[in-house]
């Protein structure tokens, strides 16, 4: 076996699931799920970090960097527990 399954090795199926798990948290209704979204899109970024610069992908390397800052953000702006204004 060469390691693919259906064309994609394991990173790039982590990638698929992280990446519509994200989606979902990120476009939920309550904070809790908005929340969840964006940190499951910072576990996600190493992946897409790995699999750029396996590919010498440097403008996907420098979206990974403007997307974790992105998270980061989603993160802080939807902290559980906390009113933001």
């Amino acid at each position: 076996m060469n390691g693919y399954y259906l064309g994609m090795d394991w990173i790039q199926w982590l990638i698929l699931i992280l990446g519509a798990l994200t989606q979902f948290g990120v476009t939920g209704k309550s904070k809790a799920w908005r929340f969840f979204g964006f940190s499951i899109g910072i576990l996600a970024q190493p992946l897409w970090f790995w699999t750029a610069y396996q590919n010498n992908q440097w403008g996907i390397i420098w979206m990974d960097v403007v997307y974790t800052v992105a998270y980061i953000r989603g993160c802080w702006n939807n902290k559980r527990g906390e009113a933001i204004c």
